[in-house]
């Protein structure tokens, strides 16, 4: 069984776990259930003691991939099928938009409070699109 730690923010929540066939399920731990403070995933995975199968947990997990067309490159680049969605958030599931992150068993989540936000700015060759970009992106303290 292959299993990946699911996070809020930077709360351990549960885990996602693959069968050798296949078949995903999520589960909620019982330390974040017993949190007064504790909310669900989603609607879709309301908090409960009891385990999410394939069929209730893959598409809240899938949702949190990018769409159709970065996913295909993403695959490509990883070298893994696009349709294999524990094997991509094993990947980049630290890296997904939102609140919510995935890490192998055994890797510890970055500190978010040791993630700072910087600028990186971009100025094009003379004569060519007449704009500066400026983006902010995250990095490592």
């Amino acid at each position: 069984m292959n299993t990946l730690i699911v996070y809020l923010n930077a709360a351990r929540v549960g885990c996602l776990e693959q069968d050798d066939s296949g078949l995903l399920q999520f589960s909620y731990d019982r330390v974040w259930l017993e949190n007064p403070n504790a909310i669900p995933l989603s609607r879709s995975l309301p908090l409960r003691g009891k385990v999410f199968p394939g069929k209730k947990a893959r598409p809240f997990f899938a949702g949190i991939l990018p769409e159709e067309g970065p996913r295909k490159k993403i695959a490509e680049i990883l070298g893994i099928s696009d349709t294999n969605d524990f094997a991509m958030l094993e990947r980049i599931g630290g890296e997904c938009a939102g609140a919510v992150s995935l890490f192998p068993q055994g890797t510890v989540p970055p500190d978010p409070n040791g993630i700072r936000n910087r600028e990186l700015t971009w100025s094009p060759p003379p004569g060519r699109y007449g704009r500066t970009a400026t983006l902010t992106c995250r990095s490592p303290g």
